[in-house]
Formats: C-alpha cells, structure tokens, sequence
C-alpha cells in the first residue's frame, strides 16, 4: 500500500503506476488516479499534482471531513482537499458497496 512505503520511493512508485497506465491504455493524459490498494494519505496530494492529476479517488476510511458529515454528505461527491499548499478534488467511495 502506498502510504506505508516510504515517502521517498513514492515519485518512482507512482511513476511506474503512470507508464503501465500508459502503455496499457495507449495514452499518456490521465486527469484521475485511483491510489493502488485505495491506499492515500493527505501527504501525497502535493505530488500527485505534480504529476498532472485533477482528482483522486480515496476511501472513505482515508478521510476525515474538517466539518461533520453525514455519510450521504461525504460519499460518492467531489471534496477539495488540501496538504502542502497543493489542492485536489477527492471523491470519496464507501468501501463496503464496492466491496460488495
């Protein structure tokens, strides 16, 4: 999961994940990343926006809302989240209905 490698290997880590995007799908302009594993942590998004994503798709587990949220208010909707001085959009999905 990619949280827990260190932060250090994540350029190259997310690299990789970008070119067999790539190769795998025959182009090179992705405006979403689906972290592996569902893993995310508020400390990549400086970089994935370097890396030219718009949004992420993070689980529900993964995110605490600044304000409190009904679970229909968190789930399935655009959210901007902040780290670093970097902004990116997250949608968040319930982890039990994809599971299911």
């Amino acid at each position: 999961m990619l949280p827990l490698i260190p932060p250090e290997d994540w350029p190259q880590q997310l690299g990789l994940w970008r070119g067999i995007g790539e190769h795998l799908f025959a182009r090179a302009d992705f405006s979403g990343f689906w972290p592996p594993e569902m893993g995310f942590t508020m400390e990549l998004i400086p970089l994935i926006r370097r890396l030219g994503y718009r949004y992420v798709l993070a689980d529900a587990n993964h995110i605490e809302p600044v304000t409190p949220m009904r679970c229909d208010e968190l789930r399935y909707r655009p959210h901007v989240a902040r780290h670093g001085g970097a902004e990116i959009t997250v949608v968040v999905r319930d982890r039990e209905l994809s599971d299911a």
